[in-house]
């Protein structure tokens, strides 16, 4: 799994009010995003954690700022950036249902 990433949602454990677990949700490979979620949503919250698997996972970092700009310039991009985070969570989607 060089270079992948864990995602992984936390919940309450139901046996003590205090405790947190956290559950696999997915993995992030080579060239794929995540965080992606918040552009869509108006809440500030992650909606899960991404944990690097080891020590030598390199990341391409773009400010929420920037995208927000990029999006406000040109529809062209904006249009192509939904539809891309649009492909992206169906895809998410279909590989979850197909685990169930």
């Amino acid at each position: 799994h060089k270079g992948h990433c864990r995602v992984e949602q936390s919940y309450k454990s139901h046996s003590s009010e205090k405790s947190r677990k956290s559950l696999l949700v997915g993995v992030v490979r080579l060239h794929e995003i995540f965080g992606e979620i918040s552009f869509l949503s108006t809440s500030h919250c992650a909606a899960a954690s991404v944990i690097a698997n080891e020590e030598n996972v390199c990341l391409s970092v773009i400010s929420r700022e920037h995208v927000k700009e990029l999006l406000m310039e040109s529809r062209e991009f904006s249009g192509r950036f939904y539809r891309y985070v649009c492909q992206v969570m169906s895809g998410r989607l279909c590989s979850t249902l197909c685990t169930i």
